[in-house]
């Protein structure tokens, strides 16, 4: 096969993947929507909450790639998170922020994010539901660690156990 095919079929496959990534990062985005807007959370529907719940829900999402493992889910992960970067400079940009300002605002959200993002996949690697209900009750719902049996918390857990395969998360957390 010539150099140029080989190419061609690299660039098509990559095209094909990133496209499958972006509708996933599309429907992760939407389900936040559909969380953040119900008041059973009791918190304001703002930029903090969606950003907290948006990067939770794209954790799980890389917990499912990781466990899954095949040939291109690295690139998949690496992509989704660069995709949720491109959607919050966006949304930053819409809500006025200025480009003076931006980079900065994106080096605190990418650590704040980084944080997070690790707490939940160590939480989903080793099923133990008590680190996870203290990651949610601290990032999402601004809870104090000894709050961790806040009824918000299973509720969440249990719409995002049904977008998610079930065996994705521990045992204690799981619905019946």
């Amino acid at each position: 096969m010539f150099s140029w095919q080989r190419f061609q079929q690299k660039r098509e496959r990559s095209r094909a993947l990133h496209a499958e990534v972006l509708a996933r990062h599309d429907q992760l985005v939407e389900q936040t929507r559909v969380l953040t807007g119900t008041d059973w959370l009791a918190l304001p529907d703002d930029f903090n909450l969606r950003f907290e719940v948006l990067v939770l829900l794209v954790a799980v999402q890389l917990s499912v790639w990781r466990r899954r493992a095949q040939p291109e889910d690295e690139t998949r992960i690496r992509l989704l998170w660069e995709i949720m970067f491109e959607g919050f400079d966006n949304t930053l940009r819409q809500q006025g922020v200025s480009d003076i300002r931006m980079a900065s605002r994106m080096r605190k959200l990418l650590g704040h994010a980084t944080g997070r993002r690790n707490a939940y996949l160590e939480s989903l690697a080793v099923r133990d539901p008590q680190p996870l209900h203290a990651a949610i009750g601290r990032n999402v719902l601004n809870l104090q660690d000894a709050q961790t049996n806040d009824p918000r918390i299973q509720r969440l857990l249990v719409a995002i156990q049904a977008m998610f395969p079930s065996d994705n998360f521990p045992e204690d957390t799981r619905t019946s």
